[in-house]
C-alpha cells in the first residue's frame, strides 16, 4: 500500500510545480520524440507512459476532468497526491486504511455542505451572450501565460464557441473550434472566421526558381 502511495506521489510531484499562474512549464518528449512545452497536467500525463496501476487511477481521473470540465486538471492530480501523502502519515501512525477512508468521506460530505451554504458562485443565464461568457473566460485565460491579453482573447473565444453551440449545450464539441496560425501578424490581429480556413504561403515568398 505504501508503495502504491509512493508511485502516485511521484506522478503528482511532477505536475505540482506547474500549478497556478506562476507555475513552471515542462518539456515533454513522448515515445515518437515529439516535444511539448506545456504546464497543462492533462497534456503532461497523457504523453507519459504510466504503467503502475495506482498511478493510472490518477491519470484516468485527470483525463476525466479534462473531458468533463476542460480545466483544473492540475488541481485533481495535486489534491490526489496530497490526500495520499496525508494518508501515508496516518498509516505509519497505526490507523487502518478503512478508518482513513471513512474520515475522507466525512470530510468530502462536509466540504460539499460548506460549498452549498457559503457559495457565491454565479450562474450563466444566457449561453449565447458573448459579453456574459467573456466574463467567465477572462479568469481562465489569465492562468495560461497570456497575461494582459485575456481581455482581448476572451470575446474572440466566446464568439467562436457561441457560433458552433448546438441547441443542446451538453453536446458541445470543442473539436469544432480550431486555431490557424499565420505568419507575419501578431496576437492582437486575431479574428474569428466562420467556415473552413485554408492556409497558404506568404505572398511574395519565393518557393521555386527556374534556371
Amino acid at each position: 500500500m505504501l508503495r502504491n502511495i509512493e508511485a502516485v506521489k511521484e506522478i503528482t510531484q511532477m505536475t505540482r510545480t506547474s500549478y497556478g499562474p506562476n507555475g513552471m512549464n515542462k518539456i515533454i518528449i513522448n515515445h515518437i520524440d515529439k516535444q511539448f512545452l506545456t504546464k497543462d497536467s492533462g497534456v503532461i500525463l497523457r504523453e507519459l507512459d504510466v504503467n503502475h496501476p495506482a498511478a493510472k487511477l490518477v491519470v484516468n481521473a485527470v483525463k476525466m476532468q479534462e473531458q468533463e470540465v476542460g480545466d483544473n486538471t492540475n488541481y485533481v492530480s495535486t489534491i490526489a497526491g496530497e490526500l495520499l501523502n496525508q494518508a501515508e502519515a496516518l498509516i505509519k501512525k497505526g490507523l487502518h486504511p478503512s478508518e482513513i477512508l471513512s474520515g475522507y468521506e466525512l470530510a468530502w460530505k462536509r466540504s460539499l455542505q460548506l460549498l452549498q451554504e457559503n457559495s457565491n458562485l454565479r450562474k450563466v443565464e444566457n449561453l449565447r451572450d458573448k459579453n456574459e461568457i467573456s466574463r467567465y473566460l477572462t479568469n481562465i485565460i489569465g492562468t495560461k501565460l497570456l497575461h494582459s491579453q485575456e481581455d482581448f482573447l476572451a470575446p474572440l473565444i466566446a464568439q467562436a464557441c457561441i457560433s458552433i453551440l448546438p441547441s443542446n449545450p451538453e453536446t458541445f464539441n470543442n473539436e469544432y473550434v480550431r486555431v490557424a496560425k499565420m505568419l507575419g501578424g501578431n496576437l492582437l490581429e486575431s479574428s474569428v472566421v466562420k467556415g473552413m480556413v485554408v492556409l497558404r504561403n506568404v505572398e511574395g515568398s519565393i518557393t521555386k526558381v527556374d534556371v
